[in-house]
């Protein structure tokens, strides 16, 4: 592979990008692909720049802002910049959006909010995200030490949802928590050994609730379990211990989006106090 070559201060955040770690707060992320920088500009996004593979994706470049940097060069050149053969064509970045630290309003309906107190791998984060928006949930509550959703590796395996979710990146999840519950929020539990089928669960549709789902290899903290209301538990065979987070989360989520037969009510949204 060719040395990386001496390049435009706009693509730096591409150099050795397999490395690349978005901290939020307009620090630059990266779009891997068409798909994804679709998606992006959907949400109302501006890239920073765009860097294309010459001769691809024309459309998609017609289609940009003609103040927005672009670039193209050879896939050589962009395998030696990034530090692997790159197959999409097409890389972007751009700044990441700022999330609030609490939610300012609550809608009431079977589908859960969803609380992810501390998952680390980013690309379990991607899959949560993306069942979230299968799932139509209403907004995602990420604790304290939860990685970024603007990894690139959780954007690209959320094929962007984290664009479309409304995302909370809490200071102190604790004590938003219990702003929540005063607000008549029930909070349930995800745990691979503990507390109910959630088909078991007996929760009116239109009451409002939010699911926890703990980190890869330890679950929910002894102290978001205490926290929550109910646990509830997916019935496995014997010979398996546990299942992934996100394929867990997804089962769940079903479940409790489905607790009604029909359109779920809704609720105007109610104001939040401070």
């Amino acid at each position: 592979m060719a040395e990386p070559p001496v390049i435009h201060p706009l693509l730096e955040p591409f150099r050795m990008m397999r490395n690349h770690r978005p901290e939020g707060g307009g620090a630059p992320m990266i779009l891997e692909g068409p798909a994804l920088l679709r998606r992006a500009l959907e949400a109302g996004l501006t890239p920073s720049c765009v860097l294309c593979e010459r001769g691809k994706h024309k459309d998609l470049l017609h289609s940009l802002e003609s103040r927005i940097p672009l670039f193209e060069e050879s896939a050589e050149t962009i395998a030696a910049l990034c530090g692997f053969n790159f197959h999409r064509g097409i890389l972007a970045t751009a700044p990441c959006p700022e999330l609030p630290d609490r939610l300012d309003s609550l809608t009431a309906g079977p589908v859960p909010l969803l609380v992810l107190p501390e998952i680390n791998d980013a690309e379990n984060l991607g899959s949560l995200l993306r069942a979230a928006a299968a799932f139509g949930v209403p907004a995602v509550l990420l604790g304290e030490r939860c990685t970024t959703p603007f990894n690139r590796r959780s954007l690209r395996v959320s094929m962007g949802a984290a664009f479309e979710l409304r995302l909370v990146h809490c200071r102190n999840l604790a004590r938003e928590l219990e702003r929540l519950r005063e607000l008549g929020l029930v909070l349930l539990g995800s745990s691979a050994r503990q507390g109910q089928p959630p088909r078991s669960l007996e929760l009116a549709p239109e009451r409002p609730c939010a699911l926890l789902v703990g980190n890869e290899g330890q679950g929910l903290s002894p102290e978001s379990m205490a926290a929550c209301d109910h646990l509830l538990r997916i019935p496995m065979s014997s010979r398996v211990s546990s299942l992934n987070v996100a394929m867990a989360t997804g089962i769940l989520l079903y479940d409790l989006a489905n607790r009604c037969a029909g359109p779920s009510p809704h609720l105007p949204p109610a104001a939040m106090p401070g």
